[in-house]
C-alpha cells in the first residue's frame, strides 16, 4: 500500500482498460505518497482528460512541469491536450517550450501538423523538415519525409511528392525503420 511505483502501475492498468475513476484512486495514493512523483502526476493528468475534466488536467501537466523542469515531455503533453482542444496557438507554445529542453523532441511534428491544418504548408513543411534534422533514429527522419510529402502531393506537387517519398523509403530501409512506419 506504501508503494508509489505500485500504485502508478496499477493506476495506468486501470487507465489502460479504461478504468478511470479506479486509475484517479491509484494514481492520487501515489502522489499522495510522494507529491513529486513525475509519472503518477502526468498519468493524473491524462485521467482527468480522459473524463474531460480538461481543467484539472492542465492543472496536473502544469504540475508536472513544476516538478520536472528538465523535461521536454510535460510541454509537449499539455501541447497535445491543447490541441486536442483545438486550441492551437497554446499547443504550438508549449511544443516550442518542449523543443527548447529537448530539441530533438517529437514535438516538431505535431507543430507540423498544426500549421498544415491552417493551411500553412510553407510553415509545416519546415517544421516537418526540422524534425527530419533532429530526429533520433531514421524512422523519425523517414516519418517527417512522408509528412513533406503528403503537403507536397495537397499542394498539387505530385511528382515532388513522388521523390520525397522514394528518399522516405531510402531512408527507412536504412535500418529496418519501414517496420516501424
Amino acid at each position: 500500500p506504501d508503494e508509489k511505483r505500485a500504485r502508478l502501475d496499477l493506476g495506468t492498468s486501470y487507465y489502460g482498460r479504461t478504468k478511470f475513476e479506479e486509475a484517479l484512486v491509484e494514481l492520487q495514493q501515489a502522489v499522495k505518497l510522494d507529491p513529486q512523483f513525475g509519472g503518477a502526476i502526468n498519468m493524473l493528468a491524462y485521467t482527468h482528460a480522459q473524463l474531460k475534466q480538461y481543467d484539472k488536467a492542465i492543472d496536473w501537466f502544469k504540475k508536472y512541469s513544476q516538478v520536472s523542469p528538465a523535461d521536454a515531455n510535460p510541454h509537449d503533453s499539455l501541447g497535445d491536450l491543447y490541441y486536442n482542444l483545438g486550441k492551437f496557438d497554446e499547443a504550438l507554445e508549449k511544443y516550442q517550450e518542449a523543443l527548447r529542453i529537448k530539441p530533438d523532441f517529437e514535438s516538431s511534428y505535431k507543430a507540423s501538423y498544426i500549421y498544415a491544418l491552417r493551411g500553412d504548408f510553407g510553415q509545416a513543411k519546415s517544421w516537418a523538415d526540422r524534425w527530419a534534422a533532429a530526429a533520433p533514429s531514421n524512422a523519425g527522419k523517414a516519418w517527417a519525409l512522408i509528412l513533406n510529402a503528403i503537403y507536397q502531393h495537397i499542394q498539387g506537387q505530385v511528382g515532388f511528392s513522388l521523390k520525397t517519398l522514394d528518399e522516405a523509403l531510402r531512408c527507412g530501409e536504412l535500418d529496418g525503420a519501414l517496420d516501424v512506419i
